[in-house]
């Protein structure tokens, strides 16, 4: 959910993006990971019991400010359950690109961004809105040229800046059993409100296939949002959140669990260690 107040989304993958949501627009611009142009959405649902008054910034990723249709801007949305889905590859007026979006209210929202291949062989994967930010973000699974039965993995980080100024970024990608090699990521001067999207086959270690996990942290006292796209072949993408570090914790339940279901499903679970011993 958004809360009162300011807010980002990242939208995931190239394109156009949203506030506390990294969002794509028209045709998202390609990466290493994958081949295709992306695209998002997102939905906002009125909690509050009065009229929501909404105002939505976009920003590219260099961090100016990306220009929007006025009913995509600013907006309301009715009490009690309302939605409002905005469509950016509708949006005539957005250029095509990729970036972030800042949502503000009077009301607390529900938040969730889609995103989706048009046109194309289907791809799509999707994300909530983030009620706050944090300092540090650890993603469980990561991958560079994995191998894997959908075919080859690839990960994309997309970090926002939730804080109030320019903020420094490092993310650590740390090898899991099987895996070769270590490395560090280093972004400077991220732009308030504005995403960086870090693909990880266009940087990162050197040894492949690679496995492992993520921490994401900011410079001290800063404040950022964390998305992480995970592709697999030519059309599959997992997308998820990242985990702040006020949600560590010894105890975790998988509500959904399969094992070699008829159609070869199962579910894979990934463990990142943040305990500081074995």
């Amino acid at each position: 959910m958004l809360r009162t107040g300011l807010r980002t989304f990242l939208a995931v993958v190239l394109a156009i993006a949203v506030g506390v949501f990294a969002l794509a627009g028209s045709n998202m611009v390609k990466a290493a990971s994958t081949t295709k142009s992306l695209s998002t959405n997102f939905t906002l649902v009125n909690l509050g019991s009065q009229e929501a008054t909404v105002t939505v910034a976009y920003y590219k990723d260099d961090g100016n400010a990306w220009a929007a249709a006025p009913g995509n801007t600013s907006f309301t949305i009715p009490a009690n359950g309302g939605q409002k889905i905005v469509y950016q590859y509708f949006d005539t007026t957005m250029s095509t690109g990729r970036g972030s979006a800042v949502i503000s209210s009077n009301q607390q929202l529900g938040a969730l961004a889609q995103i989706v291949a048009r046109n194309q062989t289907p791809t799509s994967g999707a994300y909530s809105g983030f009620t706050s930010s944090s300092s540090t973000w650890y993603i469980p699974l990561v991958s560079r040229r994995g191998n894997s039965a959908s075919g080859t993995t690839n990960s994309q980080i997309i970090i926002q800046n939730a804080d109030s100024t320019a903020v420094d970024v490092t993310v650590t990608l740390t090898a899991r059993s099987g895996s070769t090699g270590n490395y560090t990521k280093n972004i400077t001067g991220l732009k308030v409100g504005s995403s960086f999207y870090y693909d990880i086959d266009d940087e990162g270690p050197s040894a492949t296939p690679w496995f492992g996990a993520a921490t994401v942290t900011a410079a001290a006292g800063k404040k950022i949002t964390v998305v992480s796209n995970f592709f697999l072949g030519a059309d599959g993408m997992q997308t998820f959140n990242a985990f702040p570090i006020e949600r560590v914790g010894t105890t975790w339940l998988a509500p959904i669990f399969y094992s070699r279901l008829p159609n070869n499903l199962s579910s894979p679970i990934s463990i990142q260690n943040l305990s500081g011993g074995t």
